[in-house]
């Protein structure tokens, strides 16, 4: 029985699948495998300037806290004070309204002078010779006035009745309260400079409350975190710059680790030593420049390191050789220790498919 022509052309299309299916699948072991295939390059070497810069910080060694020991409404001094305003030892810099406190040191006054006047008849009768100290004692217990000193007693008698009147009594507490005085201004411990205020004239301070800081005028130091492994060359004589322009040199002092901020820096302080006399002041950015040597160092693919070292392809045959890696980033690395025009190997991946056939050319 002849099969129809229809049938042998579909029983052909399905053979016809599979062969090409089957071909389009190839077996595990005929996967594309990965090949290490080592490339060589040449080098160039160039001179780089060994300048090590660093960003820094001006400071002042000697920073005061501006705060009162009494509390009420702050009021300002003899200067209308801002950040970087300049003033003279003994100045008044600011003050807490002591009103209340000045009218009760005044009243306590007004009581021991009442007492003398008081007193005066006796005085008079028991030591004539006494009077008049005591006179002058009184006219000198004015409200505008520091309390007087107390006049000597000449004799165990005469104290004694001014201790049997209260008048020692009082005379002790306005010392004391004149003392208490002392807490309501505060008066400037050195030349100097602001330099930051936190509260302002009319404000309420409670006790203890910082309200500016201020800075002693005297030679500032520079502070910055290195690189421990810069730290040589910042200890070797280096300058000092602000904008591009250099202002001096910085002297290197001391240095400590920051294990818990970045193990590989150093906290470092240097002296700073101005070439003129240029206004700088405390927290002022500046950069430290360390000037070293011109450096050869060349820059290499990351696949080209073998930790410390690189393989060099000399006389046919390659070679370690060893490098100091200077940096390092995504795909490079800058490293010393390479000769101009010397060849290194370059290590990189590639794919390759098992049953092409590679011809030598």
């Amino acid at each position: 029985m002849k099969l129809p022509i229809t049938v042998y052309g579909i029983l052909a299309f399905a053979l016809t699948t599979v062969v090409v299916c089957g071909c389009s699948n190839p077996s595990n072991s005929e996967k594309l495998q990965k090949h290490q295939v080592i490339d060589i390059k040449t080098v160039k070497v160039e001179k780089i300037l060994g300048n090590k810069v660093v960003d820094a910080t001006l400071e002042n060694p000697t920073i005061v806290k501006v705060a009162f020991s009494v509390s009420g409404k702050l009021e300002k001094g003899e200067l209308i004070l801002e950040e970087g305003s300049l003033f003279k030892k003994g100045q008044l810099l600011y003050q807490i309204n002591n009103r209340e406190a000045f009218a009760a040191l005044n009243r306590v006054k007004t009581e021991l002078a009442t007492k003398l006047v008081q007193l005066l008849p006796e005085i008079e009768t028991q030591f004539p010779t006494e009077k008049n100290k005591w006179v002058r004692f009184m006219e000198e217990l004015k409200p505008q006035y520091l309390v007087p000193a107390l006049p000597q007693f000449k004799t165990s008698k005469e104290r004694y009745l001014f201790t049997e009147k209260g008048c020692l009594t009082d005379y002790y507490r306005l010392q004391e309260m004149e003392v208490n005085m002392a807490n309501y201004f505060f008066i400037a411990p050195f030349d100097g400079s602001v330099i930051s205020i936190t509260e302002q004239p009319e404000n309420q301070i409670k006790t203890g409350k910082t309200i500016a800081r201020i800075a002693k005028k005297e030679s500032l130091r520079i502070k910055t975190k290195i690189w421990e492994k810069w730290l040589r060359d910042f200890q070797r004589p280096i300058v000092c710059n602000i904008q591009g322009d250099t202002i001096g040199n910085a002297i290197y002092k001391t240095s400590t680790h920051l294990s818990y901020d970045t193990p590989e820096k150093m906290l470092c302080r240097f002296d700073l030593e101005l070439f003129r006399n240029r206004p700088v002041f405390h927290g002022m950015k500046v950069k430290l420049v360390s000037k070293t040597h011109e450096e050869l160092r060349t820059t290499i693919p990351l696949s080209a390191l073998n930790d410390e070292s690189v393989q060099v392809f000399s006389n046919g045959k390659l070679t370690e050789k060893p490098i100091q890696i200077v940096e390092r980033y995504q795909d490079v690395a800058i490293v010393k220790g390479l000769n101009s025009a010397e060849k290194i190997a370059v290590k990189f991946q590639l794919s390759v498919d098992p049953k092409t056939i590679y011809t030598a050319r």
